[in-house]
C-alpha cells in the first residue's frame, strides 16, 4: 500500500485547484486531511493518495452539475469502490479508464463506479470482460429516472503512481 502523503503544495501542483480552495474543501469536510489535519494558521495539512483523487475529481463533477453537497454523497457511496487502499487503479502503475454512474441525482442519488484497462492496452479477453462490465452498467441506467455518466479517468492518470 502506498504511504506517499502530500502537502497542499502538493495538492494544487496536481490537482490545479489554487490554496483556498483546497483549505475549504479540508476545513468543510468535503475532502478531510486523512493523514494529518492542520492545527492552526500556518500549519500544514498532510493528504493521502486517496484525498489526492478527491481533490482531482471535484472540479469533474462540479464541471458535470454537481453540487459539493452530492459530490459528498458520491464520495460515500464510493468510499468501499473507489477510494479503497486495495484499489489498484489508485496504487500501482496500470493504465486504465474509469467513469462514475450517478443515478437519480435529483432524489435518493446511487453513485457506481466502473474501472478497466485502457482498451487499447489489453488483451481480447479482457476487452471481452470490459464490454460485460459495461452491458451491467448500462442495465443499471434502465431502473433509475436519471442517469449520469463521468469520466474520470483524466483525475485517476493524474494521481501519481507507486
Amino acid at each position: 500500500m502506498n504511504k506517499k502523503t502530500y502537502m497542499n503544495k502538493d495538492i494544487v501542483k496536481i490537482s490545479g485547484l489554487n490554496r483556498n480552495t483546497i483549505r475549504a474543501y479540508s476545513m468543510s469536510k468535503l475532502v478531510p486531511a486523512t493523514i494529518l489535519d492542520g492545527a492552526g494558521t500556518g500549519s500544514n495539512r498532510l493528504y493521502s493518495q486517496t484525498d489526492l483523487l478527491k481533490f482531482c475529481l471535484v472540479p469533474i463533477l462540479t464541471k458535470a452539475g454537481l453540487s459539493l453537497g452530492k459530490i459528498r454523497i458520491v464520495f460515500e457511496q464510493l468510499k468501499r469502490d473507489l477510494f479503497s487502499p486495495s484499489n489498484g487503479f489508485l496504487y500501482h502503475e496500470s493504465p486504465n479508464r474509469a467513469f462514475i454512474g450517478i443515478y437519480d441525482a435529483d432524489e435518493n442519488l446511487e453513485a457506481k463506479v466502473v474501472q478497466m484497462p485502457d482498451p487499447d492496452k489489453c488483451e481480447r479477453v479482457v476487452k471481452d470482460l470490459m464490454a460485460g462490465n459495461l452491458k451491467t452498467f448500462t442495465v443499471d441506467m434502465l431502473y433509475h429516472k436519471t442517469c449520469l455518466v463521468v469520466d474520470i479517468t483524466s483525475a485517476m492518470n493524474a494521481l501519481p503512481k507507486t
